[in-house]
């Protein structure tokens, strides 16, 4: 698989969030605007599909089974085999009906990172997201920082870095990030993306510390090493990619996610209507944390 694949036509709205189970061996992905979670089974090219009550933005395995789900309106845990869902309780912006959550990801301390957004707002360039860390006892800190469209959330393999984008900025930043605590401090610009074709959307982190970016609207995913450099480029059959993640068994599959704001189109770079695609670069990932309660 050097070359990308296409592996299945999804009708999928707004592709997002893949996540490797190395449990399982799946990937699970959702829908944001299709308000669907899936299921992929690589080895028998098989994909579940669920419906949710509404839209998730983005979702972490739980150590203990299950999923931990970042909805419209707070946190949830999911029960993909049986289809329950169940509020914990916590919504972090009880205020701003109109915000949702978006890309979110775990640490590899157990807790949960994600950042909240407008759907309506960001077109008239209003920053009206923030950045959260949602802790497995219930706590939910908020880091004060505005966004128009929060994505590209990854860490380190050695755990001492944060990464955070905004679409509408079209800047990755990147934290130092103290493991043990939970904390970010040092905000640093890690890339400026403004004369790039595209804009930063998610992201993911392989085991040489370098970050795997889609370029939504670019038609492609990139690789830029830590000291922000760009490394190479993969060129999608799609002009929407919008994140990617590590999986198979070995790690060295990156599959990738897109967005279909017609998924009706037959023709030109969106033909797949948002499938889902795959590719080995040539380096591994590494296992995606899980929410610790």
């Amino acid at each position: 698989m050097n070359r990308v694949e296409h592996l299945f036509d999804s009708n999928t709205l707004l592709g997002e969030c893949p996540v490797w189970d190395v449990r399982e061996r799946v990937l699970y992905w959702i829908d944001i605007d299709g308000q669907k979670m899936h299921r992929y089974d690589l080895a028998s090219d098989n994909n579940i599909t669920r419906n949710l009550s509404g839209k998730i933005g983005s979702f972490a395995l739980r150590e203990q089974g299950g999923f931990l789900l970042a909805m419209e309106d707070g946190f949830y845990n999911y029960d993909f085999t049986n289809e329950i869902l169940e509020s914990r309780g916590c919504d972090p912006e009880p205020e701003q009906k109109e915000n949702r959550l978006n890309d979110g990801r775990c640490d590899l301390g157990g807790r949960f990172w994600v950042g909240s957004m407008n759907d309506l707002n960001r077109i008239q360039g209003q920053f009206d997201g923030n950045l959260y860390c949602y802790h497995p006892n219930g706590e939910c800190v908020s880091h004060n920082l505005p966004v128009g469209v929060a994505n590209g959330l990854a860490f380190s393999p050695d755990a001492s870095y944060m990464y955070f984008a905004d679409t509408m900025r079209e800047i990755v930043w990147r934290f130092e990030y103290d493991v043990n605590q939970g904390k970010i401090w040092n905000q640093q610009v890690f890339l400026d993306l403004k004369n790039m074709p595209g804009k930063p959307d998610g992201a993911c982190i392989d085991a040489e510390g370098c970050y795997w970016l889609a370029h939504v609207y670019g038609g492609k995913v990139a690789r830029y090493t830590p000291e922000g450099k760009l490394d190479r480029e993969i060129k999608l059959p799609t002009q929407k990619p919008s994140m990617c993640a590590f999986g198979g068994t070995r790690l060295d599959t990156l599959f990738i996610t897109a967005i279909s704001t017609n998924p009706d189109s037959k023709s030109g770079a969106d033909k797949y209507k948002g499938g889902l695609f795959a590719v080995n670069p040539g380096v591994v990932g590494i296992p995606e944390p899980r929410f610790s309660a």
